[in-house]
């Protein structure tokens, strides 16, 4: 998935869940959606790693930090501050694990467990991205306004 489409994802998801978690509202969707963009470290032209490159030369793509263990270690090591900011990276690193998983290159889940490639039908960049990313879009107006 492109950058936009996760950090859409991200949006609607913290727009849903933050009435759910006692937290300053703001804080808890940027959470969200930094917590989504963080899988993609391991790509040297993802959304973020284009500010920290060092960080595409240690890691495979689609490797450990697209495992639901990555997830849950940074829940517990935010956690261990903030409760809400936990379940806010939690969220948004797991909303990622989720439309990754929808693609055809899939996501190996449950690294370092089992070998097992979780994928989907849809290509990175494809009409049919561009359609869920306009679907997206229309389902946060309808959360923020409905």
């Amino acid at each position: 998935m492109l950058g936009k489409t996760h950090i859409a994802f991200a949006l609607l998801v913290a727009i849903v869940a933050v009435e759910y978690v006692a937290a300053n509202t703001l804080v808890f969707v940027f959470v969200v959606v930094v917590a989504a963009l963080l899988p993609d470290l391991d790509v040297k032209n993802s959304t973020l790693s284009r500010n920290f490159p060092f960080l595409s030369w240690f890691a495979k793509h689609r490797g450990m930090l697209h495992s639901f263990l990555a997830a849950v270690v940074g829940y517990f090591l935010i956690s261990l501050f903030s409760e809400a900011l936990g379940i806010a990276f939690f969220l948004g690193y797991c909303s990622h694990l989720m439309l990754d998983m929808i693609t055809v290159q899939g996501v190996v889940l449950l690294a370092p467990f089992s070998r097992k490639r979780f994928r989907g039908f849809l290509k990175t960049g494809s009409f049919e991205e561009r359609m869920l990313f306009l679907l997206v879009c229309v389902l946060i107006v309808f959360a923020l306004f409905f």
